[in-house]
């Protein structure tokens, strides 16, 4: 019985102990999304509870997060926070590290076939994808600037990354979008997006108040 007990403990030890991250294309990733509420010095992240929280935030340029649908959602200016958003030892992957990625799992028409889970649906009743990587997307979808949800209806995984861009203001003159975040809607970032039960991913730019999922890469 002792020796029994013994083994029990190591083995429990070893479960506590095991590394959450996945080797692929040369690279470590976490093996899960981020799921943190407070930046590496140990501030808090401020938590939206509505619409109108999450639309305030954008408008401040105010790093936030809202807890949704069992994903977390980060806007980017969280994840661009100087004070650190990735645990010690990790980073926010950038555009470069995920066409590293996608080239390694035979471009962006193929890559999202090794991203998502492998799983039955009614569609593919044998699943769909190769799990055999690890990563597993979550379906999730984002959160949009104003606070709406996208993409709960055709899963797909959408994932910051640290790349910004600062595009022309003139470009969306013409958008209907309330007068708080306005001049906001220049201000944008890149992520990466897979859709379930489809082989292509795509890697798009999107405004910084939006929500959307965090992977970390090792430093």
């Amino acid at each position: 019985m002792k020796k029994l007990l013994v083994v029990l403990i190591v083995a429990f030890s070893g479960v506590l102990n095991a590394q959450p991250y996945i080797n692929v294309a040369g690279q470590t990733w976490m093996k899960y999304d981020l799921k943190v509420f407070t930046f590496q010095n140990g501030d808090s992240i401020y938590i939206a509870k509505s619409n109108e929280d999450w639309l305030n935030a954008t408008a401040i340029e105010k790093p936030a997060l809202c807890i949704e649908y069992g994903g977390f959602f980060y806007n980017h200016y969280a994840v661009s926070d100087k004070r650190g958003l990735a645990p010690k030892g990790y980073r926010i992957p950038t555009k470069k590290d995920v066409e590293i990625l996608t080239n390694k799992l035979g471009g962006l028409d193929k890559a999202g076939l090794f991203l998502q889970y492998q799983e039955p649906y009614e569609m593919y009743p044998n699943g769909f994808g190769d799990s055999t990587v690890g990563f597993n997307v979550n379906g999730n979808g984002h959160r949009g600037g104003i606070g709406s949800y996208w993409s709960m209806q055709n899963p797909r995984g959408d994932y910051w990354l640290l790349d910004e861009i600062i595009k022309d203001p003139a470009e969306f003159k013409n958008v209907v979008v309330d007068s708080e975040i306005k001049d906001k809607l220049h201000l944008q970032a890149y992520y990466f997006s897979v859709y379930f039960y489809e082989a292509e991913m795509f890697i798009w730019d999107e405004q910084k108040g939006c929500g959307m999922s965090v992977r970390c890469i090792k430093e």
